[in-house]
């Protein structure tokens, strides 16, 4: 770790990578990957659309410095850090607005789905007094009555299933009986 000259709380300090780069260090984790702190950097990039990447570096149960995302930026779900204090305001605006893949990230934190769109990951809405009125009006099923029919069939085929199975092992059994 290098550190430019200055006020202790307002300096700039930097990650040294394997392959001699410079780091800028925007923040901490208290508890980052084997549970060691960590730092978060910004690092430089090759990706389209990025002009710079978040990325982690920490310390293995030996002590020597590694890159749990070497390669690639951090996943969006790590980027709960404390910013240092040297950290720029527009560096912490780019990670939560501009990065690409920020967005969709914060959709994804903060959308709550209608209950009938298809959505996969997402919080899903109740039904409102007037979209239940409109489905009982419409003489089609509510969603819980349509649940309740589908677990009445569950428990219908689970029992016919059943009976089946039974009435061949009864069969098979009486078929081998009789040959003794």
């Amino acid at each position: 770790m290098e550190c430019d000259a200055g006020s202790l709380y307002y300096r700039k300090c930097y990650i040294i990578g394997a392959d001699g780069s410079r780091n800028e260090i925007i923040g901490w984790q208290d508890s980052g990957p084997n549970g060691n702190p960590s730092a978060v950097t910004k690092s430089p990039t090759t990706a389209a659309g990025a002009a710079w990447q978040p990325q982690i570096f920490a310390l293995n149960q030996d002590g020597s410095q590694y890159q749990p995302y070497a390669g690639g930026g951090i996943p969006m779900g790590y980027l709960n850090f404390m910013p240092a204090t040297s950290t720029d305001p527009q560096d912490l605006y780019y990670m939560n607005y501009k990065l690409p893949g920020a967005m969709a990230w914060r959709k994804q934190q903060t959308y709550t789905a209608k209950w009938w769109m298809p959505t996969f990951g997402l919080r899903k809405s109740g039904i409102s007094p007037e979209e239940m009125a409109e489905i009982q009006a419409s003489g089609t099923l509510t969603p819980q009555q349509y649940d309740e029919r589908m677990n009445r069939e569950r428990v219908a085929l689970i029992g016919i299933s059943s009976l089946v199975a039974l009435g061949l092992f009864t069969s098979i059994n009486k078929y081998f009986l009789k040959k003794e």
